[in-house]
């Protein structure tokens, strides 16, 4: 923390050990401190396991269901909305080149459905958007705070962002990747045969893409 205030001129001080990088909070830390994008991350996956065809889906019922659940998710965590949407768009274009098109058709009534559920909570928040503000959502390589402090130019804290970013990813993950690595040895192509196992891996390379930045930073 001393070398961090040392090469920015004393203009970032870290407050917490964990600031050495966009935070990944653990399951339980989410519980206590923004116990909301729980339920959120519950509620998205009822949706999707009413959906998956190896637990029933393909009911209109479930459909509805998902509908549902989907909606409440979006009241709950507007942030567990974006990477459920992201999973739901990339299982849609799965669906529809295994040819399944009567679940693809579930999966888009769903999620219209929940649109349609969760309308007036979404248009308060679009009521709000504009101005001269930062746009809610953009394209960034994720990377910590101390990367733009030391780097000003956008272009070099970009490319210190895409270099490091593997390196920091194995710290994070590094445990989940060695399970994941066994499991797949074990398991192949078997692993990978459910819409749940599907789902699983959907959901898990969806949130790598999104990252949460703090607006008051």
């Amino acid at each position: 923390m001393l070398a961090f205030a040392y090469l920015t001129g004393g203009r970032i001080w870290f407050k917490e050990v964990g600031w050495w990088h966009d935070p990944v909070p653990s399951w339980l830390h989410n519980t206590l401190m923004v116990p909301h994008h729980v339920p959120a991350l519950c509620a998205a996956f009822v949706g999707f396991i009413a959906l998956a065809q190896s637990a029933g889906g393909g009911d209109l019922r479930r459909t509805i269901l998902a509908a549902f659940a989907f909606a409440s998710m979006a009241g709950m965590s507007v942030h567990i909305a974006i990477g459920a949407a992201v999973t739901a768009g990339v299982w849609l274009i799965v669906l529809l080149c295994a040819r399944r098109f009567a679940d693809s058709v579930h999966l888009m009534l769903a999620g219209m459905g929940a649109i349609f559920l969760a309308a007036p909570w979404l248009l308060t928040p679009l009521s709000l958007l504009g101005g001269d503000g930062p746009p809610p959502i953009a394209i960034r390589l994720r990377g910590p705070l101390w990367i733009d402090a030391i780097f000003e130019s956008d272009l070099e804290g970009g490319l210190v962002r895409a270099v490091t970013m593997p390196f920091f990813y194995a710290i994070e993950f590094g445990i989940f990747g060695l399970g994941a690595f066994a499991f797949w040895r074990r398991a192949g192509r078997r692993g990978y045969a459910s819409d749940l196992a599907q789902l699983l891996v959907i959901g898990t390379a969806s949130s790598f893409m999104i990252a949460i930045d703090d607006p008051q930073q």
